[in-house]
């Protein structure tokens, strides 16, 4: 009987732990998204003389499989009205960690400068909640794909591809969202600065 239990925890131990590992495995691989220069001169963003200001084109994004117009208008008020908020929140996580990490470069800046850095998502999945909580390790987190580019005036300088960028699991959309765009840059600034 004791010999019996022992098998059949060790059998359940053994079925959590391939379980978990499957999962680190697929999350690893979505935390691997690729930041690639399509053109331009990525030397820009090493003039720490310069700042860029941040903002957002939705105008081609495709929300889970809906044109981002037709998603944003299906969602509850209570969405609509702390979508634009979350957006902001985005940009500063963004520029926070962008700063911290390319301190001898250009800065990310509100008031911006000479520049502005133009965030054009392609797709974007707000993730799920159910995921983040039940296997975490990055299942649920929000993805985007995309370009940013970098103008200076009206002339762009720089179009950096963005491919499946992948937040952490986290409880919320607010959250995830934030999420998204700390490993955005610092994932843009270790693919093509460091």
């Amino acid at each position: 009987m004791l010999q019996n239990c022992i098998y059949y925890y060790l059998y359940l131990f053994m079925k959590n732990l391939i379980f978990s590992l499957m999962v680190m495995i697929m999350a690893t691989a979505n935390a691997f998204a690729d930041s690639e220069v399509v053109s331009g001169d990525v030397n820009v963003l090493r003039d720490a003389s310069a700042a860029f200001s941040i903002e957002y084109d939705f105008s081609k994004t495709v929300v889970e499989g809906t044109p981002y117009k037709k998603y944003v208008s299906g969602r509850d008020a209570n969405w609509q009205r702390d979508w634009p908020k979350d957006q902001k929140e985005g940009i500063e996580a963004f520029m926070k960690k962008w700063n911290k990490k390319n301190k001898k470069g250009m800065k990310a800046s509100e008031t911006g400068g000479a520049y502005r850095l133009v965030i054009k998502p392609t797709e974007l999945h707000f993730g799920s909640t159910a995921l983040a909580l039940t296997i975490g390790f990055g299942a649920g987190g929000m993805k985007m794909s995309g370009t940013m580019e970098l103008y200076q005036g009206k002339t762009r300088v720089l179009v950096i591809k963005v491919d499946e960028q992948t937040g952490k699991s986290k409880m919320t959309e607010t959250q995830r969202y934030r999420s998204l765009m700390e490993e955005l840059a610092d994932d843009t600034y270790k693919d093509i600065l460091k």
